[in-house]
């Protein structure tokens, strides 16, 4: 499309289909519509058979190619020649030091000084998706996806997924472990990590690997049957245990149950110990998929506050969100919150819990009953946002990382009375 004057406008027209037109992906019709004032037409005014012009040979950019060049003619129009969008933060940490560690699409791990500023950044072809920061903070764990496809001969081949371990100093990538299958990541308070691979073969079994909290490469190894992201997915902060979501032996989607690891066990082997069912209502006879979750509570009475879905044929139905505090003894519920959309992160401590939705929602319940302290969009600048990950890293301030890139350094109000 362009101008050829101020009353020509030239394009290449597309044909409807490509069962009639031989090599329709390649050519167009050049036309080139004539109006004396452009600023006067209406809305459908151009007719089809004004569309109807020679049939040329027309090399369509590619829809990603495209929107680059689009990209890099507003970047430049706006003095930034350099300037390259941000996409999903997938995990946001704050560190004891002030500083904000992060990982999203394209970019291994990062950390933000307190005043804003980029410190170091690890590009990645594909990007990390979880952090696990380990005691002390000089190091972390990174966990890098590794989905991409590319074709070598007439093979489809994919990078080896990878956990790296990153300096909290300056980015280097200290250590890699190469692994078979991507994996995801869980975390004791102590130290201790858990790699649970996300492939699952009926013939085989899958194992958790753990790690020491001073380790560098997993050294135990316990079963915990199969994974997948919507059914099992467990991220829980704050604990004090390996928690993870265990079902069938060959229908791991089926009857899921609360389990904790216990990397050394009563015999000094790793073991797993079922807690309670993820389904509290034994009467409901449903399917319960799994969600982000903390732990909180005494010493001597500790409960779980977890997200969650039920599963129904005709997709989720409003109300089957929700958002539950439970005994860790005996998996009882004190309290269920519902909700409409699924939860994307959850964290808080023993007053607040605070539950981001893929709706753009952000709602903040009071630990000890559920009760809904304030909800709000997520908005920057007028414009909706999605929170993707969100950390509470001290009492009236909440680190969000958004689908669109952005890293929100958000102050809440406290509860009442202090």
């Amino acid at each position: 499309m362009g101008w050829d004057s101020e009353r020509d406008l030239r394009l290449v027209v597309a044909p409807p289909d490509d069962y009639d037109f031989d090599e329709a992906h390649a050519h167009g019709f050049a036309v080139v519509v004539d109006r004396f004032d452009w600023s006067n037409v209406a809305r459908g005014s151009v007719q089809q058979e004004e569309l109807c012009g020679q049939w040329v040979e027309f090399e369509r950019p590619a829809m990603e190619e495209a929107a680059n060049q689009g990209i890099e003619s507003l970047a430049g129009l706006a003095g930034e020649p350099g300037w390259e969008p941000r996409r999903q933060v997938w995990d946001v940490q704050g560190l004891r030091d002030g500083r904000v560690l992060a990982c999203s699409d394209g970019v291994l791990a990062e950390a933000w000084l307190p005043d804003g500023r980029l410190e170091w950044r690890v590009p990645d072809e594909e990007g990390g998706r979880q952090l696990a920061v380990r005691a002390g903070q000089r190091d972390a764990w990174v966990n890098v996806e590794r989905r991409r496809v590319r074709w070598v001969g007439r093979e489809r081949v994919t990078e080896p997924p990878l956990v790296a371990r990153v300096s909290l100093e300056d980015g280097r990538v200290l250590d890699s472990l190469r692994l078979d299958t991507s994996v995801t990541l869980t975390t004791r308070d102590d130290g201790w990590l858990a790699l649970r691979t996300t492939a699952w073969d009926r013939r085989h079994p899958e194992s958790a690997a753990l790690i020491r909290p001073a380790g560098e490469a997993p050294d135990v190894r316990v079963p915990l049957g199969g994974f997948d992201l919507f059914n099992h997915a467990f991220p829980i902060r704050h604990c004090r245990q390996l928690l993870f979501l265990q079902g069938k032996e060959r229908e791991p989607w089926r009857d899921k149950w609360v389990v904790a690891v216990d990397p050394a066990g009563p015999d000094g082997e790793p073991s797993v110990r079922q807690l309670f069912p993820l389904d509290w209502d034994a009467k409901r006879a449903g399917h319960l998929f799994g969600g982000p979750g903390i732990e909180v509570g005494s010493a001597e009475n500790r409960d779980l506050v977890h997200a969650g879905a039920v599963h129904d044929g005709a997709g989720l139905l409003p109300g089957n969100a929700f958002v539950v505090r439970r005994s860790l003894g005996d998996g009882a519920a004190r309290w269920v919150c519902t909700a409409d959309f699924p939860a994307t992160a959850l964290d808080g401590d023993d007053d607040t819990v605070y539950v981001a939705f893929n709706s753009g929602e952000l709602v903040a319940l009071r630990t000890s009953d559920g009760a809904v302290r304030w909800r709000q969009q997520l908005e920057v600048g007028g414009q909706p946002v999605v929170p993707l990950s969100l950390t509470l890293t001290e009492a009236g301030r909440l680190l969000i990382g958004t689908v669109d890139g952005r890293i929100l350094d958000c102050s809440v109000a406290a509860p009442a009375g202090q």
